[in-house]
């Protein structure tokens, strides 16, 4: 197996690819279902394939989307009949840029030209990556146990974050019958993959008590998040996801509130292969973008 920069300052990858291949690329499964919680349910799901190539400066990734789909449907939930109300393949394929630092993303490379609804997707992307290799050293120190907590800076505002890591050694489940192609390495925790197999490691971020930007403030519109989580599972394959509930406050008819809504975004690895597709040079109309 050859190592390869995947998450710039954050995670390697060991992968098996033909002899002689010095570039490779990295695929993605993309998905964000949305439930709006009435009756029927209100659900939105959207679907993605996202490639990303690394590139030689190994700060940047030049990733590039395609396959975008949205499908709409009602769930009654009394008769449990689930009707579909619209589905549309959106019709654009985007190259972008994502640049890190030390501490997370830097900033996302996008054209200028991009339509709304894909520049929501690609900083949705983007934000499964934002995670600094500064936070991951300190969870993986082993000096603290239980986690640690900081301020975190996120999209909806800045949140106190409950940092944590769970270490298992052949210990979860695995699809034996499938020959594992990679093994995705956490930088950080680079001596411990190379002294043992089958190991699995979950980051883990719970936010609270977030001072929400303007913005986010005004959608809210006096509705309260109620759960904001992260996870990064790190092993054969990577999976990240978010999860955000937003519920109305509690009432005396509802004292625990009442849901609204429940985003949840994932980014799950599928293959990682020889170089497919051709980098595109980035021309002068593109633009710079900030989580």
């Amino acid at each position: 197996m050859l190592n390869y920069t995947f998450i710039p300052f954050l995670l390697a990858l060991n992968a098996s690819v033909p002899e002689g291949t010095s570039n490779v690329e990295y695929t993605f499964h993309v998905n964000k279902t949305t439930v709006v919680y009435s009756e029927p349910l209100q659900i939105t799901q959207l679907t993605a394939v996202l490639i990303c190539q690394p590139l030689q400066s190994k700060t940047t990734l030049l990733c590039f989307l395609r396959d975008v789909m949205t499908l709409s449907t009602l769930k009654y939930q009394n008769s449990n009949i689930t009707e579909e109300v619209s589905k549309e393949n959106i019709k654009s394929e985007q190259w972008f840029g994502i640049n890190f630092n030390e501490r997370g993303v830097q900033d996302i490379i996008v054209n200028m030209n991009i339509e709304k609804i894909i520049k929501g997707i690609i900083k949705d992307i983007v934000e499964q990556f934002d995670m600094g290799s500064d936070l991951m050293a300190k969870l993986a120190n082993m000096n603290f146990p239980s986690g640690f907590t900081a301020e975190e800076k996120t999209p909806i505002g800045t949140c106190t974050t409950k940092y944590n890591m769970d270490i298992l050694y052949g210990q979860y489940e695995r699809n034996e019958k499938q020959e594992s192609k990679f093994q995705v390495i956490p930088l950080a925790l680079a001596k411990h993959f190379a002294k043992q197999n089958d190991t699995h490691v979950r980051v883990t971020k719970t936010r609270q008590n977030c001072k929400y930007s303007r913005h986010f403030l005004d959608f809210l519109n006096g509705m309260e998040v109620n759960e904001y989580f992260y996870s990064m599972e790190i092993d054969d394959k990577l999976k990240i996801s978010t999860t955000m509930d937003v519920q109305l406050p509690s009432d005396p008819w509802n004292p625990s509130g009442s849901s609204v809504f429940t985003d949840k975004i994932q980014l799950n690895l599928t293959d990682i292969r020889s170089l497919q597709i051709a980098a595109m040079d980035m021309p002068h109309t593109f633009i710079t973008l900030t989580l």
